[in-house]
């Protein structure tokens, strides 16, 4: 196995860049410039690949430049890998978001190691003698919740963040569900005005039906812009809704309530 140096930032505490025993560069990390640098793509061998994160900041996809997956990735909540595909070269998995990186079924997380298997530490809080805690191998804390929390820097969980996170997801999926179904609504008023309207064709020209048939295509062409409406509205709703998410996850990231 090969040597692999690792360049640092120490402003936001995150790996830059990979290289080899040799000092050639293997691969390129882009991160938002801040603390624990959120990952925003890699490139290696020439291939950018951009990540995709869940709630808790786990790589669930990654992406080409074409917007194709090319790898996915599925955990069980302590970190342990139980389905994946693709072949693109990837340490940032579990909360690969916020820097954790996998080598030979173990995480490094800045401080320590961390155990998937048995979800805990391989060694003890470096903050142990400052902050008396029970147990200093339990990841996530007293309460041991990797679904709640994250610790990126491998001392102190990070609760509050995550609760930030699931909020803006929660309001975001209401907000989208709110969106379809006011649009099936209005969907529903297009079709009630239609028939509405053939009605009126056929009573009004009940003895002329070629006139009829021409009121009610009249009728069917309104329909027909008025649900097109509808969908270039719902489309323009669900826009909406991902701004306003994307616009409250970064004030998770750099310390709001969020709404909370």
């Amino acid at each position: 196995m090969g040597i692999t140096r690792y360049t640092w930032d120490v402003t936001t505490d995150s790996v830059m860049q990979e290289s080899d025993g040799s000092g050639a560069v293997q691969a390129k990390y882009t991160r938002r410039p801040e603390m624990y640098g959120p990952l925003i793509s890699q490139h290696r061998s020439g291939v950018t690949s951009y990540y995709h994160f869940d709630a808790l900041g786990s790589t669930r996809a990654l992406t080409d430049d074409s917007q194709t997956v090319t790898d996915s990735f599925t955990y069980d909540a302590w970190g342990n890998e139980v389905a994946s595909s693709g072949s693109t070269v990837n340490t940032q998995r579990w909360v690969g978001r916020y820097g954790y990186q996998v080598s030979n079924e173990l995480y490094y997380v800045r401080s320590r190691w961390y155990q998937s298997f048995l979800g805990m530490w391989t060694s003890v809080d470096s903050l142990y003698f400052t902050m008396l805690l029970l147990d200093c191998y339990i990841y996530a804390g007293s309460h041991a919740s990797p679904v709640l929390s994250i610790d990126p820097s491998g001392m102190t969980p990070i609760d509050d963040l995550l609760r930030c996170r699931k909020h803006a997801w929660d309001t975001y999926n209401n907000c989208v569900d709110n969106s379809i179904a006011n649009a099936k609504l209005v969907n529903k008023g297009c079709l009630t005005a239609a028939l509405a309207c053939a009605g009126r064709c056929a009573w009004r020209y009940k003895i002329r039906p070629i006139r009829q048939l021409q009121c009610q295509a009249g009728c069917l062409a309104a329909q027909i812009s008025c649900v097109v409406g509808v969908h270039a509205t719902l489309r323009l709703a669900k826009r909406g809704c991902l701004t306003q998410y994307e616009t409250d996850m970064d004030d998770c990231d750099l310390g709001c309530d969020c709404g909370l």
